[in-house]
């Protein structure tokens, strides 16, 4: 069975933590003779990726990114923040807003491997998809 990045990732934040500093270099090394072993080294990214959000998520953090087809106000930002955080029970988000005109109006709202796609487009699509049914 194959190991996930999100298991590799976990395995290493778990080694890490409450280490002194001092040994963090031979635990990190130890990680890499693990992925080479393993023949894992060419999923580096995905695991680095997996690990950012596990790092965030231990410190009650997380990571979300926002496209909206205007600039966002501070009321929209707070709202989707309020709305993370009572899905999630994260405490901070760190976002990541992109102005995206093609999605016409709307939001989409990415976070831990989610997608809730409120965009006019999308809604259009959908639209589309019932009037050829």
């Amino acid at each position: 069975m194959k190991i996930t990045a999100s298991q590799y990732s976990l395995g290493l934040l778990e080694a890490i933590q409450d280490k002194p500093e001092k040994d963090l270099k031979s635990i990190v090394t130890r990680f890499v003779d693990l992925l080479i072993t393993n023949r894992d080294q060419h999923r580096l990214a995905d695991i680095l990726v997996a690990f950012n959000e596990a790092y965030d998520r231990a410190q009650g953090e997380m990571g979300a990114t926002l496209v909206t087809a205007r600039p966002l106000s501070a009321e929209v930002k707070e709202i989707a923040a309020k709305y993370l955080g009572h899905k999630t029970g994260v405490k901070k988000i760190n976002w990541n807003i992109v102005e995206d005109q093609n999605i016409l109006g709307g939001a989409i709202l990415r976070y831990e491997g989610r997608v809730l796609d409120a965009s006019l487009r999308e809604r259009l699509r959908q639209l589309k998809e019932q009037i050829n049914q």
